[in-house]
């Protein structure tokens, strides 16, 4: 039988790069990134899921993608931004829901960012 984590949609390299071409569009900035950095985000929580024993949960699994989009600053501008996104499209295309409120994302993100 297999597990939920065994049906996971993980985000692609492109999906990243569109969400953060869709961030800019809304909220300005200019653009850039580095790919390498863009695939070193994609990977992070795969690999996580790889070495780990017992596995980490979908919604641990979320948060890894915002550790690795606000630590890798794989873009010029709006790492933050993508950083929450990214962590709320993953948990959306698994069938979760973020709830929270959105003072409490974005002190959450800002205090990941600083460490």
């Amino acid at each position: 039988m297999a597990s939920r984590l065994d049906t996971l949609t993980f985000v692609s390299e492109q999906a990243i790069l569109d969400l953060h071409e869709d961030l800019l569009a809304l909220f300005g900035g200019p653009g850039g990134h580095d790919y390498a950095k863009v695939c070193s985000i994609a990977a992070y929580p795969l690999q996580k899921l790889a070495c780990s024993n017992p596995p980490p949960s979908i919604p641990a699994l979320a948060a890894q993608y915002a550790f690795a989009a606000a630590k890798f600053h794989a873009f010029t501008d709006g790492n933050k931004r993508l950083a929450l996104a990214l962590m709320d499209l993953f948990l959306i295309q698994n069938e979760y829901e973020l709830v929270s409120k959105s003072d409490d994302n974005v002190e959450a993100i800002l205090a990941l960012a600083s460490g």
